[in-house]
């Protein structure tokens, strides 16, 4: 039976040896409300959402080559900006060994930085809710290359006012689209 291969979703030929800033977003799974929820224009972060902040905090810590800028925890996705230098770290990252089947991973890349976090995320949902089979994320992530000064003040605001544009309906107002189009 053949096996079905997911197409990368990156930049293709982007070169991440040289330093350069992301925006990137981690939707949970079947975009789920796992967080918390947005009352009068705030997150209300439930106790998963404080872990989803507090993984994300430590990223620093685990990655020294990477510097957190804007982020926010949103009821059922994250959306934050990275920079990232480039790395010269070998072996094993945080909560995720770099090799399983299949994969390819360069060691404090972003798909391993997201992968990691992702991972530290899951790990202490399930003991926090004691369960070993909690599906917490999508798979993959989406993420933006940032380019100039401009695309980082918008991506800034987007990020800021995401809990504003939280809809009726309990989603993105806007839709999720991305902030370079602004």
């Amino acid at each position: 039976m053949p096996r079905h291969r997911r197409q990368s979703m990156r930049l293709r030929g982007f070169d991440q040896s040289l330093p350069f800033m992301c925006f990137i977003t981690i939707h949970t799974h079947d975009n789920q409300h796992l967080f918390g929820a947005v009352t009068d224009a705030a997150v209300i972060h439930s106790e998963l959402g404080v872990i989803a902040v507090k993984c994300w905090q430590e990223i620093p810590r685990h990655f020294p080559n990477v510097k957190l800028d804007e982020m926010v925890v949103m009821p059922n996705h994250v959306h934050g900006i990275l920079h990232i230098a480039p790395s010269k770290i070998v072996g094993a990252q945080h909560a995720a060994p770099l090799q399983r089947r299949g994969a390819n991973l360069t060691p404090g890349t972003m798909g391993v930085i997201v992968r990691s976090y992702k991972s530290e995320v899951t790990r202490q949902a399930r003991q926090c809710l004691n369960s070993l089979s909690a599906v917490i994320w999508q798979h993959n992530y989406h993420d933006r290359i940032i380019r100039d000064d401009r695309a980082l003040f918008h991506m800034r605001n987007y990020i800021r006012s995401n809990p504003e544009r939280w809809g009726a309906c309990g989603t993105d107002a806007s839709g999720y689209t991305t902030p370079d189009s602004q």
